[in-house]
C-alpha cells in the first residue's frame, strides 16, 4: 500500500510518519495522523486529481483539492 508523507515544504514540517495511506483510489488516516485514525476515506483519487469525499471532515467539495504530477 502506498503512504502519503508530509514533505519539508509541508506548514506544519517533515515527519516520518505516514499521513494518510492509499487504498486503491480512496486516501485514509492513518493511526500516525495528528488527528487520530478513521476508518472514513478523506479523498478519492479520480485521474489525477484528488477530491475531498462526503466522510472528509469539513464536507464533500467537488473541485479538486489536489493534483498529482508525474515527474519525467
Amino acid at each position: 500500500m502506498a503512504k502519503i508523507y508530509r514533505t519539508s515544504s509541508h506548514a506544519d514540517g517533515s515527519h516520518g510518519m505516514p499521513q494518510f495511506e492509499i487504498r486503491g483510489n480512496k486516501i485514509y488516516r492513518t493511526i500516525s495522523h495528528v488527528d487520530g485514525y478513521t476508518s472514513q476515506a478523506q479523498y478519492q483519487i479520480r485521474d489525477d486529481k484528488i477530491y475531498r469525499t462526503a466522510s472528509h471532515v469539513d464536507g464533500s467539495a467537488a473541485l479538486p483539492q489536489f493534483q498529482i504530477r508525474h515527474r519525467s
